[in-house]
């Protein structure tokens, strides 16, 4: 069964929050709030590889050596080049973090941000056409990032690599990379938030545009990122 939904007048933005973006989040949570706050802030999963952020000298933060390794870290070294870590998506990133990091972006530029509704993001990924992906309706791993996508074993890369994986109004990686936590109630007893888009450690055919992910507020996960927006 098919619906129509309308969905008022939003901006959301192009890229996804990278570690880059986060690190100058960090060190306004330090200066606002101390350096304990900063540290719950921190992007990292609960089974524990660690932290992927660090506070370096003079309070500055930036991704940890642990991001990648292998074979993708050598290809991210060679394609992307020096200080693509600061350019790879944020992830281990809760519902909370990026609720956080949206009120912040509101204070530094003085417009209303805010995590995007479930349809929000469904639309500025799928047009309005009715198409299965970002790019039309062939399931295929080579067009955004995701666990088929590179012959060596997948890890994530920086935002925008997926030249394909652009939709209709320009949105980058609306399909692949990480999933966008949305502000949506993923059930009706509202335990879980919505993700959307899919991510590099999932199949091709979890990137369709309709496909939805429910998860704590509290969750962190490798593929957990976000990415903000606002009403228009």
């Amino acid at each position: 069964e098919t619906k129509t939904i309308e969905v008022g007048d939003f901006a959301i933005q192009r890229l996804p929050v990278t570690f880059g973006d986060y690190a100058d989040f960090l060190v306004a949570v330090e200066a606002e709030q101390g350096i304990e706050a900063a540290a719950e802030r921190l992007p990292r999963t609960d089974t524990s590889d660690g932290a992927y952020m660090k506070r370096g000298e003079g309070g500055v933060y930036g991704p940890t050596a642990n991001l990648l390794e292998g074979a993708a870290l050598e290809f991210c070294h060679e394609a992307f080049g020096e200080g693509f870590e600061e350019r790879i998506p944020v992830m281990g990133i809760t519902w909370e973090d990026a609720v956080a990091y949206c009120a912040w972006k509101t204070k530094t530029t003085r417009e209303t941000w805010r995590l995007p509704k479930e349809e929000e993001r469904e639309k500025a990924a799928r047009g309005v056409d009715g198409r299965r992906f970002p790019w039309g309706d062939l399931e295929d791993a080579s067009l955004a990032k995701c666990r088929e996508s590179r012959e060596h074993s997948t890890q994530p890369e920086p935002v925008g690599a997926f030249e394909t994986a652009v939709s209709v109004y320009g949105m980058a990686d609306a399909a692949g990379g990480m999933w966008d936590w949305t502000d949506s109630w993923f059930d009706h007893r509202e335990t879980s938030r919505v993700l959307r888009g899919g991510a590099w450690g999932n199949p091709p055919a979890n990137l369709r545009c309709t496909t939805r992910l429910g998860l704590r507020p509290s969750d962190r996960d490798t593929v957990n990122g976000f990415r903000c927006a606002r009403g228009l």
